[in-house]
Parts: structure tokens; sequence; C-alpha cells
């Protein structure tokens, strides 16, 4: 336990002392964010934070796990994902582009034997084995969760703040199946936090797709290797519930697109932190209200992964009713967001 605490507090040093670097390095490459009348932001604020995140979490993942063949196929898939990420940073490239270097990552990281092979059956509890369903399904999930963590990166901390609750709770969940998995969440974890000193409203760096698509492709690999390959009950909705809030916020962007005529990958003001400052949250306070959103579907997940098959039904039935009841009051499903940002801008 101390090894691993040592473990931990070493990479949130990491980052902590990382993240200056990379904010210097970030406006000498032109890694940049302008502000538009999309953004929160009022002045031009430095990207690709995450180059921190991942050099603190690679470097003690290496130090306390390189012996093991998935590790090294995380760190070199997450490498090709923060590498595409800083190129749009720097240079804004196209999204086919910015897909590629997804899959190819989710290639490499497959290719060291991360896939989802066997998911349990929530209705009996029995094992169904996926064959060479395994990669697409495997490759859906990493692209998928990538860029759900992606879509939230709106508001100062809140991407990061989500990534820790996620990834803290992964960790507790992965302990009974695969201790050194859930040492991995806890890792991103810490390192995370490392960052979010200077990320937290007022930030002083934004994560960039470097971060957020690298936190998102990090959560759910490490899902894979922990919670979805497990045998218990429900395990093919836990990783899910984990990373609640990112999954809910793409999946009303969305449902409010089609409703409303527009193509899906359009970007709008609607998103769950747009209609929480909507209705007169300040920007810290929105931030703060969706990480208590994602405390409670990450402790359903935990809930769940200890629940027979019936009782978890229940709890996700449950939670998917209250989060659409909850999306049609805020307006993030519906017309509502688009007629506000219409009228504002």
């Amino acid at each position: 336990m101390e090894t691993m605490a040592l473990s931990l507090a070493a990479a949130w040093g990491m980052a902590l002392l990382t993240t200056p670097l990379v904010r210097k390095l970030a406006f000498k490459v032109g890694a940049v964010d302008q502000p538009n009348h999309r953004k929160v932001h009022a002045r031009v604020m430095p990207r690709m934070g995450g180059v921190a995140i991942y050099l603190a979490f690679a470097a003690l993942a290496l130090l306390t796990q390189g012996y093991r063949p998935e590790v090294w196929g995380l760190i070199l898939s997450g490498g090709i994902i923060v590498a595409t990420g800083c190129l749009d940073d720097i240079m804004e490239i196209s999204p086919k582009v910015k897909l590629m270097g997804q899959v190819i990552a989710a290639i490499v990281l497959m290719a060291f034997g991360v896939k989802v092979s066997v998911i349990t059956n929530p209705l009996d509890g029995g094992v169904i084995f996926l064959d060479w369903w395994a990669y697409p399904v495997t490759l859906f999930w990493l692209v998928g969760i990538s860029n759900a963590v992606n879509l939230i990166d709106g508001l100062d901390g809140l991407a990061a703040g989500t990534s820790v609750i996620g990834a803290v709770t992964m960790g507790i969940v992965a302990w009974q199946q695969d201790p050194a998995v859930a040492i991995l969440a806890w890792l991103l974890a810490a390192a995370t936090l490392g960052f979010m000193k200077y990320n937290f409203h007022p930030a002083s760096i934004f994560m960039g797709d470097a971060g957020s698509l690298f936190l998102g492709f990090a959560l759910a690999a490490l899902s894979i290797m922990g919670v979805a390959k497990g045998a218990f009950v429900m395990s093919v909705f836990v990783p899910i519930l984990l990373v609640g809030v990112p999954v809910l916020d793409t999946t009303f962007a969305i449902v409010r697109r089609m409703a409303n005529g527009k193509p899906i990958f359009q970007a709008d003001k609607a998103h769950l932190h747009h209609r929480l400052m909507a209705l007169g949250l300040s920007h810290k306070q929105a931030v703060l209200a969706i990480y208590l959103i994602h405390a409670i579907f990450s402790l359903a997940g935990i809930l769940v992964s200890f629940l027979p098959a019936r009782l978890g039904w229940l709890v996700l039935g449950a939670l998917t009713l209250l989060a659409f009841m909850g999306g049609r009051w805020l307006g993030v499903i519906g017309r509502r967001g688009y007629e506000v940002h219409h009228h504002r801008h």
C-alpha cells in the first residue's frame, strides 16, 4: 500500500511540475484556443495540456507495471491518441484524420490483446463469446468514449474532473477483478488531479484534444482491461455508468440534433454545461453540479457491479428514466437549447 501511495503521489507531482512547461510549449508551437461566440473564455488560451497528463501517467505506469504487455499497448496507443490530439490542437486537422488516428490507436491496443472478447449476458448472468465481433465492438467502445469525453470538454476542469471521478470509481470496481488495472486507473486519476491545479476555473491552460481524447481512450481501455472482461453480472453496463455524463451528453446531443433536423456532428450551445449556465449557474457551479451528477452515475456503477441481474436492471432503468426526464427539463433534449441559442446570437 505504501508503494502504491508513493506511485500515486509521483504521478500527481509529475503532472503538477510538467504542466507549466507544456503551457510554455503550447504558446511556442501555436497550440492556442481563440475565443468565439461558442466559447466561454474571453482570452487566448494555451491548450495541449493533456501532454502533461499522458507523460505522468505513462512514466508511472511503466515504472510500476512495465512487465505487462497490455500496459505497453496502452502507452503506445495512448501516445498515438495524444499525438493526434496535439496535431489538432496546433493546426485543427480534419475530423477524418482525427478519426483515423483514433482507429490506428485502437488497432494497436487490440494487437496487444486488449479487447472485449466476452460479455456477461445481463439477463441470466451467462457469458456471451463475441468471437470476431470482439474487434468492431472494442473499436466502437474506444472511439466512442474518446469522443464522448472530448465533447464535454467545454468548461474549465469539466472533462478533467469527470475523468478523475470515473477513474477512481473504475479502480474500485476493477479491484475485485484485477488490482493492477485498479492501480492504473488511480494513476490516471492522480496525473489528472496534478493537471487540474492549472485547469480548474479560472484555468491557465486547457487540456485540448490531446487531453480529452487521451482521457476518454484510457478510461475506455482500462474498463476493458479490468471491468468489461469480468464475469460478474451486468458487467456490460458498469463501464457505461462509470463514464455516465460524457455518454449521456453525447446521446442527448445526437437525439437533439436529429429532432431538430441538424447534422449530428454540427456543434451547438445546448450541451449540459451550456444549459446549466443558461439557468443562472456560474461557471464553477455548473462544473460542480456535473461532478455531482457524474458521481451519482459512478456510485450506481459500483452498486450495479455487486447486484443480481434483476436489481441491476431496475437501477439502470430508473437512472436512465431520471436522466431523460432531467434532460427534457434542462432543455438538452428537444428544441429549447436551440431556441435559446438562436435568441442569444
